[in-house]
Order: structure tokens, then sequence, then C-alpha cells
């Protein structure tokens, strides 16, 4: 490595991170044809390792390196549009979040500026019956942000160790690629959420960028013109075909490598030859997509919150209102650069101590304060509801009493009193209505209640805790003999003839996978389940 200036800038690194950042978009406005644009994320979290190391690497060797110099310069770089993003989200939030979404909201608040939001949203999660949606909670992509600033805290140590003792760079292969492999295992092998959210699981995306940096120039350069573009394309053709044809299921996987190598086929070819430019790298380099990479960084931090409130006011994302958050995003964007991003990184320089003050102390205790109001003042927030509605709201009992043993759970397969489980008009002499299922169809008997009053309906409520009505030559699947129960149910629906069977359930994959259809040669695939809406 020659000792030089440090001028890391390529144009064809901003396009890059203009398709990943696009990617993603495209991926939360839920357009079908990028059905794994989340790999953006994993596009830029190569693109970071291989500069963020590069600029370390380059600095080590010229004796410049400084750790203050490397956090304050993060600071400068995440803080001010992050912050900026906060405030806006913050007004938003006390103006359409119903209380407890509220108070939510301000915990995911201060974690995203403490730079713990993987953490937080991995822990504060509860994936069962009345979990927040994930696609409203308008923080949620800072998860990134958190695995990258925890990656950062100990990858320059390591590097400042290594540089620091002879044969350095074998030191650091030997490392790096030991750290690769094992963070490529875990995010195999353990959980999917941990997979997700955690640095050392991600951390083989950062590290493939990293180890190019350190030893790309100790790699026989290419000279083959040929040889180059093929690698170029090679390299964006493995990009753009897992994000239109893979999915949400087929991750975690070793699928995650394919984009990774991808960005680091592009980044090598890009930067082999000063005389000439493989063409997807020109590609990339034109002005409209470098362009969009310049602002990739806002561009990130706006999209998701615009589509989560709208998610969460039940607006419905067609493409011409898809098309008005693109726009939307672009302009907020723009303005955080411009007006924010760009101003405090280059020109507003702080030292040290001014920085870590304004850009997290004093935001912190600001935005603390505003979480001790919403937690202790639950009528802070603009948008209210009546605290009868918030009672029925917290549990999907609603209104049927949590003792009348209407929902069954563990190993009881009884079915409950028709004199205390009812819905609907119960003035009613006869029961024509049966509400099954599982608890999500105990979570709607309060919209059924209502209906069912409307219609003159008076219905009987028998739901069971993950026990979904299914009936068919099946065989209980877990402990708690769920089809011994529906046997019961079956039973009950031959005798009081009803005449309407209301079913309600989680229809995902954690029941699909476990039942057996108990004669697999007569009977056929489809005969096996009976699934309600």
């Amino acid at each position: 490595m020659n000792k030089s200036n440090l001028n890391l800038y390529r144009a064809d690194i901003d396009g890059l991170r203009a398709i990943a950042v696009l990617l993603v978009i495209f991926y939360h406005l839920q357009w079908s044809f990028f059905s794994a644009g989340f790999l953006g994320v994993d596009v830029f979290f190569v693109i970071s390792g291989y500069l963020i190391t590069l600029h370390i690497s380059q600095s080590l060797f010229l004796e410049k390196f400084s750790l203050k110099q490397f956090y304050l310069k993060r600071m400068r770089r995440i803080l001010p549009a992050l912050l900026f993003l906060l405030v806006v989200t913050s007004f938003f939030a006390w103006l359409f979040l119903l209380p407890d979404a509220l108070l939510g909201y301000t915990k995911s608040l201060l974690a995203a500026l403490l730079s713990f939001s993987n953490i937080y949203f991995y822990n504060s999660f509860n994936f069962g019956y009345f979990a927040t949606d994930a696609s409203v909670i308008s923080l949620l992509h800072t998860w990134s942000l958190g695995v990258e600033e925890q990656f950062y805290i100990i990858w320059p140590l390591l590097l400042l160790v290594c540089f620091r003792v002879k044969s350095s760079y074998l030191m650091l292969s030997v490392m790096a690629s030991i750290i690769l492999f094992l963070s490529l295992f875990l995010y195999i092998t353990i959980d999917s959420n941990m997979a997700y959210y955690m640095p050392f699981t991600r951390a083989f995306e950062l590290l493939f960028g990293a180890i190019l940096a350190l030893f790309s120039k100790q790699i026989k350069l290419v000279k083959s013109i040929l040889i180059a573009n093929v690698l170029s394309l090679v390299g964006i053709v493995i990009i753009l075909l897992p994000a239109i044809m893979l999915s949400k299921s087929d991750f975690p996987s070793f699928w995650a490598v394919v984009p990774c190598v991808g960005v680091v086929l592009i980044i090598f070819t890009g930067g082999l030859q000063k005389s000439y430019t493989p063409y997807v790298n020109k590609v990339l380099a034109l002005k409209p997509l470098v362009n969009v990479g310049l602002i990739s960084y806002s561009l990130y931090l706006w999209h998701w919150p615009i589509i989560a409130y709208l998610n969460y006011l039940s607006i419905s994302i067609t493409p011409y209102t898809g098309i008005a958050v693109i726009l939307a995003s672009i302009l907020m964007a723009s303005l955080s650069y411009f007006l924010v991003e760009k101003p405090l990184r280059y020109k507003v320089i702080f030292p040290f101590g001014k920085t870590f003050f304004t850009f997290i102390l004093l935001p912190l205790f600001l935005f603390s304060i505003f979480a001790l109001v919403v937690r202790i003042n639950s009528q802070f927030g603009y948008n209210q509801y009546y605290k009868d509605v918030q009672q029925l709201s917290s549990t999907y009992y609603g209104v049927i009493k949590e003792d009348d043993g209407c929902h069954n759970s563990g190993t009881d397969v009884s079915l409950p009193s028709k004199n205390k489980c009812l819905i609907g008009d119960r003035s009613k002499k006869q029961i024509k209505v049966l509400v099954v299922g599982d608890s999500h169809a105990m979570a709607e008997t309060g919209m059924l209640d209502v209906m069912l009053k409307n219609a003159g309906l008076k219905a009987y409520v028998a739901t069971k805790s993950s026990g979904p009505f299914l009936i068919g030559k099946l065989k209980d699947w877990n402990q708690y003999f769920p089809m011994k129960r529906n046997n019961l149910l079956l039973r009950d629906i031959q005798e009081s003839k009803y005449k309407y069977v209301i079913i309600g359930g989680s229809w995902n994959d954690v029941y699909l996978e476990n039942i057996q259809i108990q004669d697999q040669k007569n009977t056929k695939p489809w005969q096996g389940l009976m699934y309600g809406l």
C-alpha cells in the first residue's frame, strides 16, 4: 500500500448505494417484483465495511489514525440526519399514535438515539397475539444503524491492535476470516430473529467489505478488460437476481452470501485499472444513480416512517400511493442531506466534547423528558380513546370475561359453557352461530359481537389457544391435543345444527409444518384441512 492522501470517493459506489436503497424501498412498498428487496441492507453493510476499513487501514498505515477522531466522524455522519428524523417522527407520533403505541414509540426513540434499536426490537417484540404490527413501527428500520455502530465499537480496536504488531496482514487475514465464517455459521443456524438483529450474526456482511479493503491491493490485478467486465456483470446480476427471485422465507440462509459477493466483485473491478472502467461500473457512476446514492442515508431514514404512518392510519399503499411515498421520501431526504447532513458533516464542525453533548446528551435529555411525560400522562398524545374502549382493546377477551372459560388453553380439551360464552343478540332463544378457532378467533369477538347484534343472531364462542379448527384425518401435532377438541366441536356442530360457523385462526406455517395426515395413501393433500377466514 502506497502512502497517499485519503481520497476514497468513487462514484460507482454511490451508484451501488442507490441500488441498495431503492431495493429496500421497493420491498417496503410491497412491490412483488422485489420480493427480497431487503437484501439492499446487506449491500449497505458490505459497502460500509469496505469504506470504513479502507479509511482506517490507510490512516493506520500513514500513522494518522485516532480512535477519538474516528468516533467523532461517525457521530457527525450518523447523528444529525437521524436527529432531524427523530424530531419529525416524534411530532407525528404525538399526533397520530394511540396512548399504548405512543409509549412504545418513546422507547424505540431512545433506543434509536443510543444505537441499540436492534437489541431493543429483538428483546421487546412479542410475536404473540397482540404484538404491534411491525409494519406500523416508524423507527423499526433503525435496527441496521444499531448493528453498524455496535460493529464499529469493536472493529477499529481490532484493526489498531493488528497494525501495531508484526505480520499485521497475516493476523488480519486469519482474524477476519475466522470472525466472518463464525458469524455466517451463527447467522444460518441460530434463532432467525436473533440472526436478523444481532451484530455478531451480521458481522460477516460487513467483513466481506472489510476484507476486500484490507487485501485488494495484495490481490494480483486483473489486467484483462474482458474479465473485469465479466466479473462486474456477474456482480450486479447476483445482487439483483436474489432480490427478485427469493423471498423472506429463504432467509436466514447461505443465500445472504450471494449479494455480498456481488458487491465485492463490483467494488473490486471498479478499482482495478485507472485507465479503464467496466461497463457496469460506468452505469453505476451515471449522475441520476450517483445523486440518489448521495442522499441514500437520508432516503433510507425517511422512507420507512412515511410508510409506517400510512400503515398505522390504514391508508392502502397502491401503486399511485407508492409513487407519492417515493417522491415524499426523496423530498425529505434532499432537505435532510442539503440542510442538515452535509453542513454538519463538512462545514459546521464541532470538537468531540461539543459534538457529544449536542448530538447525544442534549437530545437524550429532551427525549427522556418526552418519554417520561408520555409514561406519566396517558392523555398526553393528541389521538385518544375512551377508557372503556381502551379496557376492551387491552385484552383479546373483549366482551367476554376472562374467567368464564370460553377460551381454553393447555391440555384442556373440554368445551366451555353455552350459558356463559355467548355474544351477539343474547335475547334470542336459539344459538345459530358458532365461533371457533385459536386465540385470533377470540380476538375478533368484540367486532363479531357488534355485527351479530345488528344481524339479530346469537353466537356460542368456543376457542382454544394454539388450537385452530381443522377437520379431517389429522393427528394431534402438539401436547395440547387440538384434534381431540376439534372432534368434540365437530360432534357439537352436527348435534346443534348451527346455521353459521365462523372460523378464525393464524393460518401460517407454524401449524402447517406440524400437521400429519393419518392416512397418507387415501387422503389427497387438499382433503386433510379445512380453513376459515
